[in-house]
């Protein structure tokens, strides 16, 4: 009998596996929905580009895994067409970066080249491809994991790690939706200033706008591009030509790193909130999008998830049985605050810029204005924006 099965191998799943099997001691089989090419990663890592944090970094690090991508040395937030401004600096808190922009298609080369590697020479690993969970039968000292071919793996715990879009089906705990009736606009641009680390959060009228630097290997003057705007004015930005879109965008962003020069394919999200009244149940467990997915105003929903890995390597080493009831309540409680905290976190910052009442904008833009004055409010945001309140890894053992 295997101990785990972990469902899903995107950023959250195949962080997992590698955790686990360099920490502990335990069983693992990665159920993949796809099977990769050697040298391509699965499909759940697209163009985007996502903003991890120091914390994400470090437990990244203590996987052996190195990263290329833009590091983020600055970070300005702002309230379009108001005095609201609040700026941090990596020297300010003694860092080379507050985190570091990566493409998911270099997350994805690098955690899969791990995954194979550790495929070939750690015999407690099995990978499982392509698959997927017809759903899960639980009894009371394991779970029975029935595959889409009927194939049957047996196991203590089950993580699922699938994503939301799979979780209702087979995890069997309800699930809070909030519909934000927003749109992500997702692409790539091009700006006529090096970018020279800075990243940019602006909340504009039409919803949260980030600019995010991207790796120098492609040009220092590349950045992504995150946008939410109304369902109704995606669909307009979407069509419009690249011209009109640029100048639409610059009119939002202004002229921090000068002229838009070039913008290139546009994708669309739609956004929600969607969490699981709880994250355990017996025998199984929730992680990163499975157990909730968040608006991506701030960055924090991957790196919440991989602080999720962080805590349940650390809270299943040296477990016999990891599927006890006393060690999933163990990992529950442990990510109950820190979970708690950044939903809460974006959910409020969502409802609050995505509004413009007088009272809402005057008393955000105080909030911004003290964080910048008062040097303990802007630590505890910097301190919370990478991740730092949050578990880390250290030591361990290697597969």
């Amino acid at each position: 009998m295997l101990d785990i099965v972990i469902v899903g191998a995107g950023p959250v799943g195949a962080s997992l596996a590698l955790g686990l099997l360099q920490h502990t001691d335990l069983t693992v089989a990665l159920v993949e929905a796809h099977s990769p090419p050697d040298n391509k990663p699965p499909p759940s890592f697209d163009n985007r580009a996502v903003a991890l944090n120091a914390a994400s970094l470090q437990l990244l690090q203590s996987l052996g895994l190195a990263l290329a991508g833009a590091s983020i040395k600055h970070i300005q937030v702002t309230d379009a067409g108001h005095m609201g401004e609040v700026q941090l600096h990596s020297d300010e808190y003694q860092l080379r970066a507050l985190g570091k922009v990566v493409e998911l298609t270099e997350l994805g080369h690098v955690l899969h080249g791990a995954l194979r590697e550790a495929d070939t020479h750690c015999e407690r690993f099995t990978r499982v491809h392509p698959a997927s969970v017809k759903h899960c039968r639980v009894e009371q000292q394991s779970v029975e994991v029935v595959l889409g071919n009927d194939e049957i793996l047996h196991t203590k715990l089950v993580v699922h790690a699938q994503g939301s879009a799979h979780i209702d089906d087979v995890f069997g705990v309800p699930a809070e939706v909030t519909d934000y009736q927003q749109t992500a606009i997702i692409a790539n641009v091009d700006m006529s200033q090096p970018h020279a680390g800075w990243a940019y959060e602006r909340f504009t009228e039409n919803g949260p706008l980030a600019l995010l630097p991207m790796c120098e290997q492609h040009g220092t003057n590349r950045m992504s591009l995150v946008w939410t705007v109304s369902t109704q004015q995606a669909n307009t930005l979407l069509n419009d030509s690249d011209a009109v879109f640029m100048q639409k965008l610059q009119r939002a962003l202004g002229f921090r790193q000068g002229i838009v020069r070039h913008v290139g394919k546009r994708d669309a999200y739609p956004l929600s909130l969607k969490q699981l009244q709880s994250v355990i149940a017996h025998r199984q467990i929730a992680m990163g999008n499975a157990a909730q997915t968040l608006h991506p105003i701030a960055g924090q929903g991957l790196n919440l998830g991989l602080r999720d890995v962080a805590a349940l390597i650390s809270v299943l080493s040296n477990q016999h049985d990891c599927g006890a009831h006393r060690v999933l309540a163990h990992y529950r409680d442990a990510r109950m605050t820190d979970r708690q905290r950044v939903i809460g976190l974006t959910d409020g910052l969502v409802r609050m810029f995505s509004n413009n009442a007088l009272p809402l904008t005057v008393g955000r833009n105080l909030g911004l204005l003290g964080m910048e004055l008062l040097p303990f409010l802007k630590k505890r945001f910097a301190y919370q924006a990478m991740g730092l309140n949050g578990a880390m890894l250290s030591g361990g053992k290697r597969a």
